[in-house]
Parts: structure tokens; C-alpha cells; sequence
């Protein structure tokens, strides 16, 4: 347990710090979480990059893996279920957002959605193979961490989604999704899962596809 001093210094423990390498002359970042204080120490903040090289590096990132489709002479076709023209569409209008929140600092991306996206990329689909292999799924993954702003879940945010389960008749996914943005006082959650133009609590649903 860590004592504050009058003047509200707070000592970490060196158990502590040297776990998450914690070193004299960091600085930590503090945040309300609920009914907690969540400190996080450098190594799980975003890299120390410029707008204009997060940007550079998310481009990167999506140029790397269109080539990667085509040198392997996939079928893009082939990958999906369903219209592949429609898939494009959506595909260009996610980047175009997720640039411009890159841009802006205007956007935030729960921990779940990076779990689902390592899952849903790497899962091999009868006759068509994966999107991505797990490494490349894992590396693209440990991309978005640094340069995108991530929310991660506490007790606190789970009881919420409970409620918010039975009160909107959301999914369980769906509504840790809701919860997230009600919980970190988002006003927008960009999905397509939800009833387009709908408030949720303190939420609007936008389906960014339409």
C-alpha cells in the first residue's frame, strides 16, 4: 500500500515499478475510472509520435497488407462472404474515418474491438483461408495499440453493459461495446450493429455505412 503526503505525492512501490519498468523522471498518466484511479505507465501509452506520423505510419500499415493480398495472388473475392463490392466500400469508408480520428485525436477504440479484429482476421474460412496470418494479425494489432487511443474495460464498465444489455436488448458484445462509449463519455459510437441515428443513454448509434 502506497502512502500520500501532504502535499498529495504518491510513492509507487518498487515492486510496482519495476514490473511495469517504471523509472525516475517518467511521467504517468491519471485518470478517473469509476470508482478507481487508473495510472498508466509509458510503455502502455501511445508511442511519442506527431499527428502527421500516426498518420503516416496507419497509411503504412494498409498499404502493407493490400500488397501483401496482392503479391500472394489472392482472390479478394474469394476471402469474403457475401458482395465484395459492398466489403470494399465499407473497408475505404473505415480507413477515410479512422484517418480523419487519427488526424483529429477525435477517435477511440475499445480493447474488445482489437481482440475481435485478431480473432475475426486470423480465422481461417473453409476454402478461402485467412485474411491475415496470426503473426501478421498480432503485429497489425500491436500497430493499433500505439497509434490509436485505446479504452480498456473495468468492473465498473462491465456492470454497466450488463444493464445496458437488458434495458436496450442489446448483444453481449453489442452492449460492451454501448458501454464503453457511455462509461468514457463518448457522445458517437460508429457501428453498423445498432439502430442508425438512436440514442443510447448518453450515446448516439451512427452506422457509418449508410
Amino acid at each position: 500500500m502506497a502512502k500520500v503526503t501532504s502535499k498529495l505525492q504518491l510513492t509507487i512501490p518498487k515492486a510496482v515499478a519495476d514490473q511495469y519498468r517504471i523509472r525516475a523522471g517518467d511521467e504517468v498518466e491519471l485518470a478517473p475510472s469509476g470508482s478507481f484511479i487508473r495510472m498508466t505507465p509509458p510503455s502502455r501509452r501511445r508511442q511519442d509520435l506527431t499527428v502527421a506520423e500516426r498518420v503516416r505510419r496507419f497509411k503504412q500499415i494498409l498499404e502493407h497488407h493490400r500488397n501483401r493480398h496482392y503479391h500472394a495472388g489472392v482472390d479478394q473475392p474469394k476471402l469474403y462472404s457475401g458482395d465484395h463490392s459492398v466489403l470494399s466500400r465499407k473497408q475505404s469508408i473505415a480507413s477515410r474515418l479512422l484517418v480523419r480520428g487519427l488526424e483529429e485525436d477525435s477517435i477511440r477504440i475499445p480493447h474488445q474491438v482489437i481482440l475481435e479484429f485478431v480473432a475475426a482476421v486470423s480465422r481461417p474460412r473453409p476454402g478461402r483461408g485467412a485474411l491475415l496470418s496470426m503473426p501478421d494479425a498480432c503485429q497489425a494489432a500491436e500497430e493499433y495499440l500505439a497509434l490509436f487511443e485505446i479504452l480498456y474495460p473495468n468492473s465498473d464498465m462491465v456492470r454497466l453493459a450488463l444493464r445496458g444489455a437488458v434495458a436496450y436488448q442489446l448483444s453481449w458484445f453489442d452492449a460492451h461495446l454501448w458501454a464503453y462509449a457511455e462509461y468514457y463519455s463518448l457522445t458517437e459510437l460508429l457501428s453498423e450493429d445498432f439502430e442508425h441515428n438512436r440514442l443510447y443513454g448518453a450515446v448516439r448509434a451512427v452506422n457509418p455505412f449508410r
